[in-house]
């Protein structure tokens, strides 16, 4: 089974926004530096669990026999996320400077140094801040989940529809919940020249969005994942039928009268 262990990768970037007082740059700022503001593995980690439980979910309900192992083994779904969620994490660390040595390439084919100072300045600001917290915080993965579900089998690739629809929803909740300060800073930016340009290099950042999201992990990971999940989940059942079966075993015998 393909497990998508960067998913949190295409759910970095938001609307482009800017704010003019923020925190000191380095003298020579550079793409990786932005992409490494931008795409922090601290906010990717945070969302492990969420993709894990929406991915879960989606194949719950659409295959009857893991549903009826859910109902019969009720903390199955959390047995599943505690044992993936290791190997989620170590994968993603493993990937993430790959990803961001591509993002970096981009911008700085694309940003003069000036105008990389002014996009690290405003992702390291408490606007910036808040905007991608907000995104990462309302992203539920439901479209992807429900595509990772229909193939696990054929192993395809999760489409860019998917990535696209999950990561617009999380924008438009988090702009709905901004300050009207913030809105018109992202407006402000929005109508700015370093704004319009980093709109436009938006498809190519969304191609390397879909690249990773769709990596095959390492046969390291996949090892683990044959191996420690499916033990986790045997021994967890093997726990609830012997709890049932000592259970059975003290119930006292009704004696009829």
């Amino acid at each position: 089974m393909r497990l998508i262990l960067l998913a949190l990768m295409a759910f970095s970037t938001p609307a482009a926004a800017f704010q003019a007082a923020a925190p000191a740059i380095a003298a020579k700022p550079s793409g990786l530096e932005l992409a490494q503001t931008i795409s922090s593995i601290d906010r990717q980690l945070r969302q492990v669990d969420v993709l894990l439980d929406g991915t879960y979910n989606a194949i719950m309900a659409s295959d009857a026999n893991v549903k009826s192992m859910q109902t019969k083994y009720p903390d199955m779904k959390n047995v599943w996320i505690k044992a993936m969620r290791p190997v989620m994490i170590e994968e993603m660390k493993k990937q993430t400077p790959g990803y961001h040595n591509e993002l970096a390439m981009l911008y700085d084919a694309n940003f003069s140094k000036s105008e990389l100072r002014q996009l690290i300045r405003f992702w390291r600001s408490s606007t910036g801040q808040n905007l991608l917290d907000g995104v990462q915080a309302n992203v539920n993965f439901k479209n992807v989940a429900t595509e990772i579900a229909a193939d696990l089998e054929a192993e395809t690739d999760v489409s860019k529809g998917a990535i696209t629809r999950d990561k617009n929803a999380a924008v438009i909740k988090t702009m709905g919940s901004l300050p009207k300060a913030e809105l018109d800073a992202i407006a402000r930016f929005g109508l700015s020249p370093a704004g319009k340009k980093f709109a436009t290099i938006r498809p190519k950042k969304d191609a390397i969005d879909v690249k990773w999201f769709n990596i095959e992990p390492s046969k390291e990971s996949l090892a683990r994942i044959d191996n420690e999940v499916p033990a986790a989940m045997d021994a967890y059942m093997a726990e609830v039928n012997a709890a049932a079966a000592l259970e059975k075993a003290n119930k006292p015998i009704a004696h009829r009268p």
